[in-house]
């Protein structure tokens, strides 16, 4: 109510007579006819984000991913299995966006043994066979990794392939 008399007193230092200041909110509607100005029934209105590369609205599911991706980044973790024996052959190789800020971050994961590789070696060779298992392994592992060095929670998308 403050900033409705703050915004009639302007109108009325310039040369409008309070009674004809109509204050509008998202929503409102001002009918305008020849009896004169009025507030009409509401809308639904509200912010409307557009992305360019599609038409419409963004929807909220996609701008808490977007906020959530710009706040904690991504890690795509390529790692290879050797068909017959499950040993990894190689990897787990890293790629981040958004979580490492430096040198010494690299060097803490590659010398934490947060890259996946230390647990993985702990799954049983059969059960390695099961590309799922080792993919939700290093999701878990990883996402332990991050969350205790840098209290931060990356989508992690590993890509588990045999040779």
């Amino acid at each position: 109510f403050q900033q409705d008399a703050i915004l009639a007193r302007h109108a009325g230092e310039t040369g409008v007579a309070r009674e004809n200041c109509i204050l509008l909110e998202d929503g409102d509607v001002l009918e305008l006819d020849e009896k004169g100005a009025r507030t009409g029934e509401q809308v639904v209105a509200g912010r409307v984000l557009v992305d360019h590369t599609r038409e419409g609205e963004v929807g909220l599911e996609v701008l808490r991913d977007r906020s959530h991706l710009s706040n904690d980044g991504f890690v795509v973790a390529v790692i290879a299995i050797h068909a017959q024996t499950g040993a990894i052959t190689s990897g787990p190789d890293l790629v981040t966006r958004g979580v490492l800020r430096g040198e010494d971050d690299l060097e803490l994961l590659g010398g934490g043994g947060g890259g996946g590789g230390g647990g993985l070696k702990a799954i049983a060779p059969e059960s390695r066979a099961d590309l799922l298992e080792v993919e939700d392994e290093v999701r878990r592992l990883l996402k332990r990794f991050f969350s205790k060095t840098r209290g931060r929670r990356p989508l992690i998308v590993p890509h588990v392939f045999e040779l």
